[in-house]
């Protein structure tokens, strides 16, 4: 899955997917980190994966809403 963190954030891709680490434990990689093509809009891109269980996936979006981690 696909994320476009424009509404959420003015932070750079790269420092708003540290910060989420740092505060929710839940990582997502840049898709500016995955591909040469110069888009702009990927600049603006987090990667999440989905290969997990249900109850992860359950367990991750809950840690980033109590933590304030989607907050800018």
């Amino acid at each position: 899955m696909l994320a476009d963190i424009c509404a959420v954030t003015d932070l750079p891709v790269t420092e708003f997917g540290t910060v989420r680490l740092e505060q929710a434990g839940v990582g997502a990689i840049p898709v500016s980190a995955l591909t040469l093509d110069g888009n702009d809009h990927h600049r603006q891109l987090l990667r999440f994966a989905f290969c997990k269980y249900r109850s992860t996936l359950e367990d991750a979006l809950n840690r980033l809403l109590s933590s304030g981690a989607l907050a800018s």
